[in-house]
């Protein structure tokens, strides 16, 4: 279950440059098994709807995490979307 993110839903106070995405679940997520699993499960959309590319990091010490580097910067004042699959 995922327990918090940062930032928050709606949040505007994020530089644009190496925009990080960090979720807070509540059990582990970084298992080898797992990752292998969530490798499509983060998709990551400007307001147009187009999909950027991203890296998904995991820390062996913070388990519970997982982060979504979005690897261009984002434009100002622009709106973007973090979609996570349900299967994760």
């Amino acid at each position: 279950e995922l327990l918090d993110s940062y930032p928050q839903d709606g949040s505007n106070d994020a530089r644009p440059e190496n925009f990080l995405v960090k979720l807070y679940f509540n059990e582990d997520v970084s298992a080898k098994a797992v990752q292998e699993a969530n490798q499509n499960a983060f998709k990551f959309t400007d307001a147009k709807g187009k999909e950027l590319k991203t890296r998904i990091l995991y820390n062996d010490k913070r388990r519970d995490e997982i982060w979504v580097l979005v690897e261009k910067t984002l434009a100002q004042d622009s709106e973007y979307t973090l979609s996570i699959s349900g299967d994760l």
